[in-house]
């Protein structure tokens, strides 16, 4: 589990690959209005927006995969994993 300043750290990177996903796929106006909402620092520009473009579907890609991983876990194994 992340403490509060490690949290607060991955915040402005997590709101920039949204930004950027989103204008990745053409929603513009939705990028727009995020940028606006949510903090995001004065140096996020074109080129920095496509340093972040495909950090949100890789991360979604593994989580997908890791939880088919999960899946093939044996029961017993699989229940103790869930609990922690």
């Amino acid at each position: 589990m992340l403490v509060s300043a490690e949290t607060l750290q991955l915040i402005p990177h997590s709101h920039k690959s949204m930004i950027a996903y989103l204008a990745s796929i053409n929603a513009l106006q939705s990028a727009e209005i995020l940028e606006k909402e949510l903090p995001v620092d004065n140096t996020f520009d074109v080129v920095a927006r496509k340093k972040y473009e495909g950090l949100l579907a890789r991360k979604w890609t593994n989580v997908m995969r890791l939880q088919r991983r999960v899946r093939y876990v044996p029961g017993p194994l699989r229940y103790r994993l869930m609990s922690e």
